[in-house]
């Protein structure tokens, strides 16, 4: 949970910058109806915040700096990914599609399903280098390469904390690679099919850097992880377990595979070149349950700091551990994040009052028990039980009203007592101006 509160922070700051650089912010559906329209509304570094729903249909994004996000660009919170779905209704086409899209490009915060068309049935890069991040891409099926996402003619996207689940190709039932060199880290790749070459993973020319992804029950007769056609391709700080055929082929190449869990160790590489590391082992990694989708490792698991020792600390600053999920070795602790710090009702007359809610999330690895919500000001009620508790990657809603009795404006401060040892208190300012 660190890791995503420390990469949702840049993406805030970011998210910061281009408000501050006079970029526009269209809300979905507040501003606009569809994503296709807000989309087709932005100009240069514009962003686009999808609120939580399903949006059937298909999305082509323009040659242009552009950030589409969740609500998880703004409260940091990812059980957004799982409430914004975008659908692309089986019609044959991408659900989304980039083309001639530059690095300063972002797509996080949702669940892609249900796509379909020749390449990429989750997402489509035609020489687009977007990062997409913070993303499960599930159930879609490719007509030839790329389940869940496609990289082609020069894609050398950045693909992070993405999840590939339960998607189909020919080749390359999760991820499709061709002339591309993108950097793949923090995935999972899971319960695919490739029917040709490449359960997992194809790649057919290009140089793709894998690591810290997990590989799991992936079919396919020639690589059911991954099968290589190319130069040269380093795999490292993963994970490859429970898959139905020889886990990693080159039917050209060299596939340089180190500090990795591998369920047949060297005999899982094989055609081409392979480059077998001294660091790499084959004991169970110990996932807490696979069988229902949790692949994080378990106390004890042999892939605890076990990665490359050059590879960047895990979040809590011990040794890279193996696999999608690093292993939090200290004590676990609540993180407290509110939707928003400041509500202005402007003008409410007195007959009609106005409410607005406040999301309360927990992004911590712990119980957050909110001990209190106190309001000072006057006109503004709130409701709150005793205690509250939020468990990690969940939220609560809270309702605030204003029902002046009085006119001029009037101001209150809501304030949130919670374990929370960084911010014991949290406070949101409110003002309105009543009107009789």
């Amino acid at each position: 949970m660190k890791v995503l509160r420390e990469v949702f922070l840049i993406v805030v700051i970011l998210l910061a910058v281009a408000c501050v650089a006079n970029a526009n912010i269209h809300n979905v559906p507040e501003d606009f109806e569809t994503v296709q329209a807000a989309i087709d509304a932005c100009e240069a570094e514009d962003t686009v915040i999808v609120h939580p729903g399903e949006y059937v249909g298909t999305l082509t994004v323009p040659n242009q700096i552009l950030t589409i996000g969740s609500l998880i660009l703004t409260t940091g919170n990812n059980a957004y990914i799982d409430s914004t779905i975008l659908d692309g209704g089986m019609n044959n086409n991408p659900v989304v599609t980039f083309t001639n899209v530059n690095r300063a490009s972002l797509l996080t915060g949702f669940t892609i399903t249900g796509g379909g068309g020749v390449y990429g049935a989750g997402v489509l890069c035609e020489a687009s280098s977007p990062t997409l991040s913070y993303l499960k891409i599930i159930n879609n099926a490719a007509g030839m390469r790329g389940g869940a996402i496609n990289l082609r003619n020069g894609s050398n996207a950045t693909v992070e904390h993405v999840v590939m689940n339960g998607n189909s190709a020919p080749m390359g039932g999760g991820l499709g690679i061709e002339a591309s060199s993108p950097t793949i880290s923090y995935c999972l790749i899971a319960n695919n099919t490739g029917r040709n070459q490449g359960g997992g993973v194809y790649v057919n020319r290009g140089e793709p850097a894998f690591s810290n992804i997990t590989f799991y029950n992936n079919q396919c007769g020639q690589g059911s992880s991954l099968h290589f056609l190319g130069n040269n391709l380093s795999i490292t700080n993963s994970i490859s377990w429970n898959n139905q055929g020889a886990d990693f082929y080159a039917m050209m190449g060299r596939i340089s595979l180190d500090y990795s869990a591998v369920e047949g160790g060297r005999g899982a590489m094989s055609g081409g070149n392979p480059v077998y590391g001294d660091n790499n082992i084959v004991d169970n990694p110990q996932f807490v349950n696979a069988d229902a989708g949790d692949f994080h490792i378990q106390e004890g698991s042999p892939c605890i700091d076990a990665g490359d020792p050059d590879s960047p600390e895990d979040p809590d600053g011990t040794r890279a551990d193996m696999g999608m999920f690093p292993f939090n070795q200290v004590f676990p602790t609540p993180i407290i994040t509110v939707s928003q710090d400041e509500i202005d009702f402007g003008n409410v007359l007195f007959a009609d009052g106005a409410e607005a809610v406040i999301t309360i999330s927990n992004e911590g690895d712990a119980e957050l028990i909110v001990t209190s919500i106190a309001i000072e000001g006057e006109f503004y009620t709130t409701a709150f039980e005793e205690e509250l508790i939020i468990e990690p990657g969940n939220s609560h809603e809270q309702l605030v009203a204003f029902n002046p009795q009085q006119e001029g404006e009037l101001l209150a401060t809501l304030t949130i007592t919670s374990n929370d040892e960084e911010n014991p208190e949290i406070q949101v300012s409110f003002a309105g101006i009543g009107v009789e």
